[in-house]
């Protein structure tokens, strides 16, 4: 019976190990002629630096639930702060009327229909959700997953 429970117990650990190592995904709206993004202007336009796509259309912010492992994951990665800092930020910047706030979502799925649905969308979602409508970036020339993919 032990020996079965230390099966289970490692299989277990190794699953949600699995889980929390995938890599993030960025989506745009699958009208969006960008293909890939470098990191810097990643950034620029999650912090809305950066608030037009070359094409001169409106970027729309699209986040996933930031207390979920792929939120987290993005803040600290993108960010660089945790969720209070994040909230305060971009309080910041609506009450100085420099930028809209995020659209919030709290599943991966929501955050793809909302990118499907509107031209100009931008959003991430963990490896391995479904995309239908919309399309991934290459970040800094890199798929998600691949070696030197800054969203690991």
């Amino acid at each position: 019976m032990k020996k079965k429970k230390l099966i289970l117990f490692i299989l277990l650990t190794a699953f949600s190990a699995g889980l929390q190592a995938q890599s993030l995904v960025v989506i745009v709206n699958s009208a969006n002629s960008t293909d890939n993004l470098s990191f810097k202007q990643l950034k620029k336009i999650y912090t809305a630096a950066k608030q037009k796509w070359d094409n001169g259309k409106k970027i729309k912010l699209s986040v996933l639930n930031i207390q979920s492992e792929a939120g987290k994951k993005f803040l600290d990665k993108v960010y660089g702060m945790p969720a209070q800092e994040y909230k305060k930020f971009w309080l910041q910047k609506v009450f100085r009327g420099e930028a809209k706030a995020p659209v919030k979502k709290n599943t991966a799925q929501a955050v793809v229909d909302f990118v499907s649905g509107k031209p100009g969308a931008i959003g991430f979602v963990p490896q391995g959700t479904a995309l239908n409508g919309v399309k991934t970036l290459k970040i800094d020339g890199k798929n998600s997953g691949e070696k030197g993919y800054p969203l690991p």
